[in-house]
């Protein structure tokens, strides 16, 4: 195997090393895969990654594509002998179009770069995960990612123009329409991305932000509802009361709404930053305290009361994007039953398990049919190999 790489990848483009490979069995999850990697490579362009995927299908190689390693649900770790491939070194921007509103980007584009370099230009991808700072194109592309813009602004899957993929064939394909939101959102399984066409929003010239605070989660919901139909609304998320207590703060359910006019009660920036710090934060502050596990669930906007009331009863610290249904829970080591009882709360409430982090591995056991069936459907169409990802998803 090494001879065969290092004649794709290069010296400098392949890591056997295995620390190395250790250290690449995990994602922000934290769960490990086993076996470790076998190597790690690194592309810089797409004929290395269409040699290596013709490589492993004569050879029966297991390919894990990585991007920024900040997915929650162990998508991008080893779950076979897997070759790891990083495309951290596929970064090029290019194609601007600001007449059409239109960027080319490469899937280890990070984020906040991407922005960065629309921002001379008045445009923006509008889609931020909290992970913006580090997060990759393809990563988004591979979660079809929400976050805290996600009740103005959707998912990825609305702002691609098209994406070109490796498929397990080794042939390079161009997804437009359709077929580019079948591919988003499928983790990797089904092949991997070397180029995205995204469309592009006007930047957020003006904000400002109200931070509301409830006794019930009643009067909440009742704010969300209003204000979900604000056209002005750029974004949504809360916090739960024990999420707020545990976090240093009064003990209330807590609504965070930001607008791109003048609406919210504070238009300060310093004091905009502020009330959006305390809510990225929220992670960092709750791991602390040793809720190290995280969920995703997508619960029906009109069943959160409800569901809320099950996360109350047990003491379970929840926030995220409320508007569009999905809620971060936050357990302890010692509270996987919970975790078991809280999917089949989901699911009696008509949720799903994953809103956005994926199913990975760690979520394989609560994947729905219909999810699963369309996977392997599509992955006879476009990895009939089974090159990409194996033990992922389905």
């Amino acid at each position: 195997m090494k001879e065969k790489l290092v004649s794709i990848f290069g010296e400098h483009g392949v890591s056997f090393e295995p620390n190395e490979c250790l250290t690449y069995s995990f994602d922000a999850s934290m769960i490990e895969g086993k076996p470790p990697a076998v190597a790690i490579v690194w592309p810089t362009d797409r004929k290395q990654i269409a040699r290596l995927v013709r490589m492993a299908a004569e050879n029966k190689w297991d390919i894990v594509p990585r991007g920024g390693g900040t997915g929650m649900a162990g998508g991008c770790i080893p779950a076979k002998s897997s070759i790891i491939l990083d495309l951290s070194r596929m970064d090029k921007m290019s194609e601007l179009d600001e007449r059409k509103r239109l960027v080319t980007a490469e899937p280890g584009v990070v984020l906040d770069d991407l922005n960065m370099m629309l921002r001379d230009h008045g445009l923006a991808f509008p889609i931020k995960p909290s992970s913006h700072a580090v997060c990759t194109i393809g990563g988004m592309i591979a979660t079809n990612a929400a976050g805290n813009n996600a009740i103005r602004f959707g998912r990825v899957s609305e702002w691609l123009e098209e994406i070109e993929i490796i498929d397990g064939n080794g042939e390079e394909i161009v997804l437009r329409g359709k077929e580019a939101k079948e591919f988003t959102g499928s983790e990797g399984v089904l092949g991997v991305v070397v180029s995205a066409r995204l469309k592009l929003a006007e930047a957020v010239q003006k904000r400002s932000v109200t931070l509301f605070r409830f006794d019930h989660m009643e009067g909440l919901m009742e704010k969300v509802r209003v204000l979900s139909g604000n056209k002005s609304l750029n974004a949504l998320e809360f916090m739960n009361r024990e999420c707020s207590r545990l976090s240093g703060l009064e003990p209330n359910h807590l609504l965070i709404a930001e607008f791109s006019d003048d609406q919210g009660g504070v238009a300060d920036e310093v004091e905009i930053e502020k009330i959006w710090s305390m809510r990225e934060c929220v992670g960092t502050n709750l791991s602390s305290k040793g809720y190290m596990f995280m969920e995703d669930p997508w619960v029906p906007v009109e069943k959160i009361t409800e569901f809320s009331a099950w996360l109350e009863k047990n003491g379970i610290p929840a926030f995220g994007h409320i508007g569009v249904g999905i809620i971060h829970q936050r357990f302890m080591a010692d509270q996987k039953d919970l975790i078991k009882e809280m999917f089949k709360v989901v699911t009696g409430l008509g949720g799903r398990a994953s809103g956005e982090h994926g199913i990975g591995v760690a979520k394989k056991q609560y994947v729905g049919k219909e999810l699963a069936d369309r996977l392997r459907e599509l992955r006879k169409k476009h990895d009939p190999h089974g090159v990409f990802n194996r033990g992922k998803v389905v």
